[in-house]
Order: structure tokens, then sequence, then C-alpha cells
């Protein structure tokens, strides 16, 4: 087994071609298949060998190159950071069942930090089945967001709906209790412009008689 030899046991040269060049580098027996960083009776993979065994090479291309640093195969899953056959913990992958992505724990992407699923309600700051409590949510219970645009969103500052009368700005017709109103029953308002703004305190009906 001499480093540069030229019998036919040369095999066990660092570069040698012959099929007997399972016993590289390192190697001196028939098992020295596990080569420099080769582990299964397959290393007759040189660490950069042609052979069709090369598959545990660095960068192999052979079908069974699924181990190599940066496969793409369907078994690349043992890739850098994968370790289940189900290339789920791969860092960025794009399967079906990568939910278990970066910060994932269930078969529910719903833990993703930005999941798109309809069961992201358990997004950044979700605990519910109902994202009503989600900030800025978009279902129909959102009511209690900050800013919901649901029909109940009477209780928001700005709401829109029918019972928004009591919001500082609303524009239904119960406004007239409010600061600026324009509905008829505005007559109490400052400056409003209903027929009963005799009371205003610039009116120009009839009854600004009593006016200042």
């Amino acid at each position: 087994m001499l480093h540069h030899g030229t019998s036919k046991r040369a095999a066990m040269l660092h570069h040698g071609p012959s099929k007997r060049a399972a016993m590289l580098h390192h190697g001196t027996s028939k098992r020295a298949a596990m080569l420099h960083h080769g582990t299964s009776k397959r290393a007759a993979m040189l660490h950069h060998g042609p052979s069709k065994r090369a598959a545990m090479l660095h960068h192999g291309t052979s079908k069974r190159a699924a181990m190599l640093h940066h496969g793409t195969s369907k078994r690349a899953a043992m890739l850098h950071h994968g370790t289940s056959k189900r290339a789920a913990m791969l860092h960025h992958g794009p399967s079906k069942r990568a939910a278990m992505l970066h910060h994932g724990t269930s078969k529910r992407a719903a833990m993703l930090h930005h999941g798109p699923s309809k069961r992201a309600a358990m997004l950044h700051h979700g605990t519910s089945k109902r994202a009503a409590m989600l900030h800025h949510g978009t279902s129909k219970r959102a009511a209690m967001l900050h800013h919901g645009p649901s029909k109940r969103a009477a209780m928001l500052h700005h709401g829109t709906s029918k019972r928004a009368a009591m919001l500082h700005h609303g524009p239904s017709k119960r406004a007239a209790m409010l600061h600026h109103g324009t509905s008829k029953r505005a007559a109490m308002l400052h400056h409003g412009p209903s027929k009963r703004a005799a009371m205003l305190h610039h009116g120009t009906s009839k009854r600004a008689a009593m006016l200042h």
C-alpha cells in the first residue's frame, strides 16, 4: 500500500482509478470504504472520485447525491440542517410539510411567523381560533380590533356602523348628540343646520329672536 506505488495494489493511492480505489487516503483494509468523511459500506465514494457510487462525494451528481451538502433529490432531507426524512426541518423548505420551518412545530403551519393559512390565527400575537383579538384582523368578529371594519365596529373609536352614534364623530342618524352632527336632531348642536337651529348661537330661523 505505498502512498505512490505502481503495482496492482496501488489502488490504495490517494487518487487511484481502479475499482479497488476504495481504500483511498486512509484505508488499508477492504472496509477502508470509510474514506475521510464516509461512514457507509458504499463510501467507495472517493473524496473526489468519478465512479457511479461517488454519491457520497462532497459535490457529486448521481441520484444518490442526496447526502451532498446542497443536494436536490427527494432524499435531500438530510441537507445541511435536515434530520428527518421529510425535509420539514429544512431551514427554508418549500414542501407542504414545511410547517416545521424555522419557527414552526405543529403540523398546522399556524405557528409560522407569517403564515397565510386559514388557521394562521395563531400568528405572532394570536392565541385563539378566532383571530378576533389580532391587532388588525379582518374576520367578522374583528369588531374588537382597534380598527376593525365589521358591522360591530360600533365601539371602535371611529366606527361607521349605525350604532356609531356614540362615537365622537359618527355619521349615523343618532349623531344628534355629536358636537358637529348634521341629522335632523342636530338642533341642539352648537352649529347645526336643521330647522330647529333657532337655538343656535347665530341661527337664521324665525325663532332666532331669542338669540343674543
